[in-house]
């Protein structure tokens, strides 16, 4: 699957989501 960003903040934002999920509530896991 992809990541998605749900929310985020500018530092941590690398680009197209492609930074592996640490925090649950920043990233959201697309299993489908």
């Amino acid at each position: 699957g992809d990541f998605r960003v749900v929310e985020v903040l500018p530092s941590e934002w690398s680009g197209g989501g492609n930074s592996i999920p640490t925090i649950g509530n920043v990233y959201d896991w697309l299993a489908e």
